[in-house]
């Protein structure tokens, strides 16, 4: 099974603190629900509200995968 492709990097806000951002090849549908998980603990966290809900692009594309109907 081919791995697949991954890039982090670690970028430093105004604030001082730093986020690592991931940038993956072929998403899957589990990758959405961990980001998803991720961010709703940075909400509990910090109360700052980040989620924004997948668009229209992304449902197209788990059509095309067979993971939605």
């Amino acid at each position: 099974m081919a791995r697949r492709q991954e890039v982090r990097t670690r970028l430093q806000q105004h604030d001082g603190s730093f986020v690592t951002v991931i940038v993956r090849d072929g998403l899957l549908p589990e990758d959405l629900v961990i980001r998803g998980a991720k961010l709703e603990g940075y909400r509990l966290m910090t109360g700052r509200d980040v989620w924004e809900p997948p668009g229209r692009d992304l449902k197209d594309y788990f059509l095309r995968l067979g993971v939605l109907r």
